[in-house]
C-alpha cells in the first residue's frame, strides 16, 4: 500500500511517523509502522493483508524529538483481494 500525504510547511520538522490500525465497522488501536523516521511524505506499507481495510495516520517530529498528535486519519482503506 503506497500512501503520500502533503508535507509541512514548518521550518522545525525533522520527519514524520506513520500509524496504522486494522478497519471493523471503526479504526481500531493505532501502531506505529515505520522502524525510522520517515524524512519524506511517501511511505509504503507492505504488511497488510489481501483483502483487509485499514486506517492510517501521520505525527510530525520536530528537531527536539516532539512528536505531534495524530494527523487527520483516513479510514477504510482497503487492499484489493489478489
Amino acid at each position: 500500500m503506497n500512501l503520500s500525504w502533503a508535507g509541512s510547511t514548518s521550518p522545525s520538522i525533522s520527519g514524520y511517523n506513520v500509524y496504522r490500525a486494522a478497519y471493523s465497522a471503526s479504526c481500531g488501536p493505532f501502531n506505529k509502522i515505520n522502524a525510522v523516521v520517515n524524512t519524506g511524505t511517501l511511505y509504503t506499507d507492505a504488511a497488510v493483508a489481501n483483502g483487509g481495510s485499514y486506517c492510517y495516520a501521520a505525527t510530525t517530529l520536530d528537531s527536539s524529538n516532539q512528536e505531534s498528535s495524530y494527523s487527520n486519519i483516513v479510514s477504510n482503506v482497503q487492499v484489493p483481494a489478489q
